[in-house]
């Protein structure tokens, strides 16, 4: 086992450089500068503890001002600790506070960013084909001393259904995605890669606009929100977040404004087998194909019907289904306008 311990001496330079051993006991001794007056020895104890705690210790270990041993401690693993309380010592933690606190301030005006140039609350149209997908964006500034070298996660704070990202082939729900860098992101990836080839890194005072946030509703009107948040990969701590809003609304107010389509809820919900109806609205939309569909929860269709009128009540028989949360919706022409959920319970 090893012992540490401090030692007030004004000679230590020159008495230690001659003594990195104990010549009686053969115990290395390695030390660090902690005040003009004071210093850190690294010893050992085992069986020759006792000569060290406590007590002073022998003109043969320290040639010069011998010194007082007023405690010991154990600490973590098998190594002692003993402590030595000189009049230095208040004046040693004043100084390591001062410089704590010094570096702590420091760090943080070291370590800024800053948002710029920021899209964030858009707005798309289903009957708009230019707004199956749209963008956020912002432009990340470095407004440190330092250069900066940054990631990306994000967070899902609220998103329509159905919900599909991650993207799985062949089933319903919006998605997201976003690009950083070099890189653009599979669907619901949540943050970017640890490789710091794909990092971006930010000199003091630059910028970088290489950031957008992408989300296809696929016919599923709504609002979804999420919060993209960029960090210094080496120091986490530093971090801004931004939240950007995707809202998707059925149609854009051009000339005569159509009615926008309105879905019934479910009767009874939840369906407990047989017969259930829900109301439909079509407006005075001018789609040519309408259907009612039903999708079970991994999105295969379960029931379809063909809608010849502008607005009614759809029947279906829920016998075939088994227990469990369905979704429904109304569709034009291929595009979704509408989607709700219902129970079945058996």
């Amino acid at each position: 086992m090893s012992v540490n311990w401090v030692v007030e001496s004004e000679s230590f330079p020159e008495w230690l450089n001659k003594r990195k051993t104990d010549p009686h006991r053969n115990a290395k001794v390695n030390y660090e500068s902690r005040h003009h007056s004071q210093w850190m020895i690294a010893g050992f104890s085992g069986r020759y503890r006792s000569l060290l705690c406590g007590r002073k210790m022998q003109e043969s270990w320290i040639p010069k001002n011998p010194i007082h041993v007023k405690g010991c401690a154990a600490a973590s693993g098998n190594d002692d600790f003993v402590s030595i309380f000189g009049r230095s010592n208040a004046l040693m933690k004043k100084i390591i506070l001062l410089l704590t606190a010094i570096f702590t301030i420091a760090s943080c005006a070291f370590a800024q960013l800053e948002l710029t140039n920021i899209d964030a609350n858009i707005t798309g149209y289903i009957d708009v084909p230019e707004d199956d997908e749209i963008e956020g964006h912002v432009t990340v500034v470095n407004t440190s001393d330092e250069p900066l070298t940054l990631r990306v996660y994000r967070q899902l704070l609220s998103h329509v259904e159905p919900w599909n990202s991650p993207f799985t082939e062949g089933e319903p729900g919006a998605r997201e995605r976003f690009c950083w860098g070099p890189l653009c992101y599979d669907y619901g990836q949540p943050q970017t890669s640890p490789n710091e080839a794909l990092m971006v890194t930010i000199e003091p005072g630059g910028s970088d606009d290489s950031f957008y946030g992408y989300y296809e509703h696929r016919g599923v009107p709504g609002i979804t929100e999420i919060r993209y948040c960029f960090f210094d990969h080496f120091n986490p701590d530093t971090e801004i977040c931004q939240d950007i809003v995707f809202n998707v609304e059925q149609t854009q107010s051009v000339g005569e404004l159509e009615v926008a389509a309105e879905l019934g809820n479910v009767a009874p919900n939840p369906v407990n087998g047989g017969l259930a109806s829900v109301a439909y609205n079509f407006g005075n939309r001018a789609g040519s194909e309408r259907k009612f569909v039903i999708y079970n929860m991994v999105g295969n269709i379960v029931n379809e019907s063909l809608l010849n009128q502008p607005n009614g009540v759809v029947l279906f028989n829920s016998d075939t289904f088994s227990a469990g949360v369905y979704f429904y919706a109304l569709v034009e022409n291929g595009a979704v306008l509408q989607t709700k959920k219902f129970v079945v319970s058996k």
